[in-house]
């Protein structure tokens, strides 16, 4: 795993331990490319406020306008039957609403004992090729024909929002997600090894990812081979990453949304990607176990109250976290960022992220 912690732009602690690749014995390095799977989705936020900023589009105008297959939404009105009892929706789907979850969309991680995610589970089961080969169209067209969760707006429920914004993108700068992610954040901020997929080289660098849950670990395959450009390019899961790259994207937040001379974002867009966005029935549900006391922005969780929290740190941290358990955090009040990348399932199965942060906040002076 590898550790680093940035105080007002200095490095203050930067260290790296163990293999990448145990059975290969490839050490881990700040260059050992990683799969950062949902850190994907701060990078995405903020790709698509590279486009709000610009007036393309605003928080509250319907997904409808821009993708015509999220006409006429509807939503599951029991958890009884084959999922075909819905009712209408009762409002549109807001762009906002990707950003923050509170679309009504699903990720089909519950198909047990919900109805849409089974709904979810049973499409993806029948795909008759694998599901990363399905266009970036394709994929949210599908999304746009199951029934909603929720009203939107109503509810939060982690989902394939940020993959809808990530096709928001293509549509509204005519290019694919991975060329505008590319030309608009990864040169702009000297981010090489970022991207969807790993060249001949990175391979040389690239990480096992292994699995804790059993009795003894176990090296595990990704979802979608790392050596191969997908044609699915998720936004809010697929991107691959170092410690390097990935700093100095935090590092621009950090810096209110520049970093070595480029200019990403304003630093009032960043004010608003990093406050919390949700409220009512919404918020009590994000606030439910690994993150009470946080709410959530466009992209990124936000601290609201340390105590609740249980974290000596400060109110408007604010960050994310991907599902092989690497975390990041942007601290703007102590001027700090910090990243922690490792290749671990299931998710912060060592319980290190709050640790971490423990020991972080207890060292400031």
């Amino acid at each position: 795993m590898g550790l680093r912690i940035m105080r007002r732009g200095i490095i203050a602690f930067d260290n790296c331990y163990g293999f990448a690749d145990q059975e290969n014995l490839i050490p881990m390095t700040e260059d050992t490319v990683v799969r950062i799977y949902s850190m994907s989705k701060p990078i995405v936020s903020a790709a698509a406020l590279t486009l709000y900023e610009r007036g393309a589009f605003s928080l509250a105008e319907p997904v409808k306008k821009y993708i015509p297959s999220f006409e006429s939404p509807r939503v599951i009105k029991s958890q009884e039957g084959d999922g075909s009892d819905t009712v209408a929706a009762e409002s549109d789907i807001t762009i906002g609403q990707l950003f923050t979850m509170t679309s009504g969309l699903s990720y089909g991680n519950n198909p047990k004992e919900d109805k849409v995610d089974r709904l979810y589970e049973e499409y993806f089961d029948k795909l008759e090729k694998p599901f990363y080969e399905l266009t970036t169209e394709e994929l949210v067209d599908r999304l746009a024909r199951f029934p909603l969760a929720f009203q939107p707006g109503t509810d939060y429920r982690y989902s394939w929002s940020i993959d809808v914004l990530g096709r928001l993108i293509e549509v509204l700068s005519g290019r694919s997600l991975g060329d505008y992610l590319e030309s608009e954040l990864f040169i702009p901020l000297g981010m090489n090894d970022t991207g969807f997929s790993a060249n001949r080289e990175q391979m040389t660098r690239f990480a096992g990812l292994y699995d804790y849950s059993g009795e003894e670990r176990v090296k595990r395959e990704g979802d979608i081979p790392a050596g191969m450009k997908p044609v699915l390019e998720m936004g809010g899961g697929g991107l691959l990453s170092t410690m390097n790259d990935y700093t100095r994207f935090c590092e621009m937040l950090r810096n209110r949304g520049s970093f070595e001379g480029a200019e990403i974002l304003s630093r009032k867009t960043v004010q608003l990607m990093s406050s919390n966005h949700l409220e009512g029935q919404a918020l009590k549900r994000f606030t439910n176990g690994s993150k009470r006391g946080y709410g959530y922005g466009l992209g990124v969780r936000s601290l609201l109250n340390p105590a609740k929290a249980g974290i000596n740190g400060s109110v408007g941290e604010f960050g994310w976290d991907g599902a092989a358990s690497t975390w990041m955090m942007i601290d703007p009040v102590e001027d700090m960022t910090a990243l922690f990348m490792i290749q671990a399932f299931p998710f912060d199965y060592h319980g290190l992220h709050k640790k971490f942060m423990q020991l972080i906040y207890s060292a400031l002076r």
